[in-house]
């Protein structure tokens, strides 16, 4: 296990209070993207009150992206029959598995000039939302270079997806 895991899963200790308590709902699922790999964990006293660490390593290993999640605060693993760390990795697999709709940065909707906002399309009840302080014109030019995508479900009523770069150093 390496050094930057083992710090990674003693801050989820901290964050669950796990600190002297069983955890029964640890699970781990990683597969490749482009030139990186996504890595998934959960841990928790149980996978209702889980937390998951969604983690991009580039080809060297280094985390280059995180995001912690409550299973409690995703749409997807809401409403799922009694899990346990074997039947998780399953649901962590399914999670991050690739979206058929999104292969690539170019499947992203266009940004036209009128929709300065970043809300794609605009006016519409679920708009897409691009990142802060992304410009049309970066934006625009991520869906060009046809990149990698990620899409995964980040609260209760969104998604998010993160494209990453050619030179795996940077996520948009």
């Amino acid at each position: 296990m390496s050094y930057i895991r083992l710090i990674g899963f003693f801050s989820v200790f901290l964050m669950t209070g796990l600190v002297g308590a069983r955890a029964d709902c640890v699970a781990h699922f990683q597969r490749p993207w482009g030139q990186a790999q996504v890595v998934t964990d959960s841990l928790g006293p149980d996978c209702a009150r889980a937390v998951l660490v969604l983690t991009i390593r580039d080809k060297g290993g280094n985390a280059i992206w995180t995001s912690t999640h409550r299973t409690a605060d995703l749409m997807t693993f809401q409403n799922l029959p009694k899990l346990n760390g074997k039947s998780m990795e399953a649901e962590l697999r399914q999670w991050v598995a690739p979206d058929r709709r999104m292969r690539s940065s170019a499947n992203l909707p266009d940004w036209p000039e009128k929709a300065s906002d970043g809300s794609l399309p605009p006016g519409a009840e679920f708009p897409f939302r691009v990142m802060e302080g992304l410009d049309r014109g970066s934006y625009l030019a991520l869906r060009k270079a046809q990149l990698p995508i990620l899409c995964f479900v980040s609260g209760c009523r969104s998604s998010s997806r993160s494209v990453i770069s050619s030179s795996v150093t940077s996520i948009a």
